[in-house]
């Protein structure tokens, strides 16, 4: 109650995939929120109990992703660094059972042996092997959320049964042995704890698609505004946006083959900003799916590597903000 109307329309679009961005480093607030919603449910919990646990999952989610990852950043030589695959379900995971652990009242050392235990349950641990070299991988997300709930309620039910765990997972090599290529920085996860909270810091995706592709689709949607522009009389589309952008999961122009391909296409979010299809469901109807009006707008678009997205300066890290430099570029004819 009491919600705007245009919050609530953004809520709304975000059922699709429930995902919020802690600055592009990993949805995991869905899981700690999933694995709250049942078992303030099913054990009879206050709204205090819920919020409480939520947000605990979602502080631990974060500080587990400062621990694996840095934050996302490009080098001289235009590669991204930081942010892993292995972050969002070791994120995912870790969230849902810190918030499980806190609505079932356990202990410091069961909740240890529920931290060892996810290390076991994660799900989706090698998804990052597929990214970017198919422009379909089904229906399934990678680091699936409902899995990942699932893994972390269970890790916090099995810990109170008993079952043990690797107690120190953070304090020696275990992640690393569990994952190659992660960055182990307990400082990073320590950093102002109790006095530091990360969920204000949190954001909730505008469009309908990957947060990677919000950047260059605003400003798209910003230039169409600008100059009143009709989808008629648009000629050609040009985003530029990060390095990873030559990806084909990104760039395929084709018709999504279902709703998971279509959320990471650039040339279908153009398509629906430009043909004025309003954020939500019906991005993924049939007729925008597979309607020539959406064909023939998508095969418009077409994608480049902005230079300023080679310069690690541009990024935002001394303001302690991820920037993704991006710009759209538009030909068009107009009576």
């Amino acid at each position: 109650q009491g919600v705007s109307s245009a919050a609530s329309d953004v809520y709304k679009r975000q059922i699709l995939d429930i995902d919020e961005c802690y600055k592009v480093q990993g949805h995991h607030a869905q899981a700690s929120l999933g694995a709250a919603l049942a078992l303030s449910e099913e054990q009879g919990g206050n709204g205090a109990d819920l919020l409480a646990a939520f947000t605990l999952g979602f502080e631990v989610g974060v500080r587990l992703g400062n621990f694996l990852s840095p934050r996302v950043t490009v080098d001289e030589q235009g590669r991204t660094k930081g942010w892993t695959g292995l972050v969002g379900p070791g994120q995912g995971v870790h969230a849902a059972c810190t918030a499980a652990s806190r609505l079932i009242g356990a202990t410091p050392a069961e909740l240890a042996d529920a931290f060892g235990n996810c290390a076991q349950y994660m799900v989706g641990r090698d998804w990052s092997r597929q990214w970017g070299r198919d422009t379909d991988l089904g229906t399934f997300k990678y680091a699936d959320t409902g899995w990942n709930a699932q893994g972390g309620l269970m890790a916090a039910w099995h810990a109170r049964e008993g079952i043990r765990g690797i107690r120190d997972i953070f304090d020696t090599d275990s992640y690393a042995q569990v994952f190659q290529g992660v960055i182990l920085d307990p400082g990073a996860m320590l950093a102002k704890l109790g006095s530091e909270w990360y969920l204000p810091d949190t954001s909730i995706k505008f469009w309908p698609c990957c947060r990677w592709i919000h950047y260059a689709l605003t400003a798209f949607d910003q230039l169409l505004r600008r100059h009143a522009l009709r989808a008629e009389e648009i000629e050609s589309i040009e985003l530029r946006s990060f390095p990873m952008i030559p990806y084909p999961r990104f760039a395929d122009d084709g018709d999504p083959p279902n709703l998971v391909a279509a959320t990471f296409s650039f040339p279908h979010a153009a398509a629906m900003v430009a043909l004025g299809v309003p954020a939500g469901p019906e991005w993924f109807s049939d007729p925008n799916m597979r309607g020539e009006a959406a064909r023939a707008m998508r095969r418009k678009v077409r994608l480049a590597n902005e230079p300023r997205g080679y310069d690690p300066a541009t990024w935002g890290l001394e303001q302690q903000v991820l920037k993704v430099p991006s710009r759209a570029c538009l030909l068009y004819t107009s009576d």
